[in-house]
C-alpha cells in the first residue's frame, strides 16, 4: 500500500487569525448604499478623516445600521 503524504501544519498567531478574518472587509471612505450580494459584503468599514464605523447590512430591513469605532 502506497504511503500516504505528510500534511503540513501550518501554525497561526494570534495576529495571523484576526489578518484572516478581517480581511473580507471592504474599507471605504462613502458610506455604503449599495445591497450586498454576498453575505460577507454585509460588512464594511468606512474610513473619512477621524470618523471610523462598522456597517453591517439589515438583510430583513434593507437598511445599513453602523457602529462608531474608536
Amino acid at each position: 500500500m502506497p504511503e500516504l503524504p505528510q500534511v503540513e501544519k501550518i501554525e497561526k498567531t494570534k495576529f495571523s487569525n484576526l489578518e484572516d478574518d478581517l480581511a473580507f472587509l471592504d474599507v471605504v471612505s462613502a458610506v455604503p448604499t449599495h445591497i450586498p450580494t454576498h453575505p460577507l459584503k454585509k460588512f464594511v468599514l468606512y474610513v473619512s478623516g477621524a470618523t471610523k464605523r462598522l456597517y453591517i447590512y439589515d438583510s430583513k430591513n434593507n437598511t445599513w445600521y453602523y457602529i462608531s469605532l474608536t
